[in-house]
């Protein structure tokens, strides 16, 4: 698992210096609400403990990265991360196909264009050095964020539904999917990358 970075952002693969991005993302209401209820911390611990797991071994179906801004990402050993973005190619026993993306950032870093940024250049090393030829992403119609930026990246809405969270006002999450081919033929503003 390698490194990236774009002009603003830094990835690096999640580890166990990670620990505190996982707690404060998972059991924080106002980040979980359109995954599902948010975690102990315990409990956001584990997931914390089965992501450097998952990252650990070698034909994983579930990769994390933690995302740093640039501008800090030199003296990563003493800046904290500001998210991650998850590449996954199963839930569970379904296989997945395309291979799926998500992000979470800490609240004090959203609604600024970081999402799309971040997820701008997950997208050019996916298909740029990882060479997968499509992409999808689900998430609720009432997470207007999501809606909005794959939109922007190029993302089309497709006819798959999946039931995830029954906890949720709504249970069907959208699918939306992006080929290599289409995002390589999209001029990508400057203000993205």
């Amino acid at each position: 698992m390698q490194s990236f970075s774009s002009k603003q952002l830094f990835f690096k693969p999640l580890c166990e210096s990670d620990k505190d991005l996982i707690i404060a993302l998972y059991t924080n209401e106002k980040t979980m609400r359109f995954v599902e209820p948010a975690l102990t911390e315990t409990v956001a611990l584990n997931v914390h403990q089965d992501f450097v797991r998952k990252n650990n071994r070698e034909n994983s179906t579930f990769k994390t990265w933690a995302i740093y801004q640039s501008k800090i990402a030199n003296n990563s050993s003493t800046s904290k991360a500001i998210g991650f973005v998850v590449l996954y190619s199963s839930i569970g026993k379904q296989q997945l196909s395309p291979a799926e993306i998500g992000i979470m950032l800490l609240p004090k870093h959203s609604g600024k264009g970081i999402a799309t940024k971040a997820l701008s250049a997950f997208l050019t090393f996916l298909f740029g050095q990882l060479k997968l030829p499509a992409i999808a992403m689900r998430f609720y119609p009432e997470n207007k964020a999501m809606c909005t930026i794959s939109g922007k990246l190029g993302f089309s809405l497709s006819s798959d539904n999946f039931i995830n969270n029954k906890q949720s006002s709504a249970n069907n999450m959208q699918v939306a999917s992006l080929s290599a081919r289409h995002w390589q033929a999209q001029k990508q503003p400057s203000y993205i990358l």
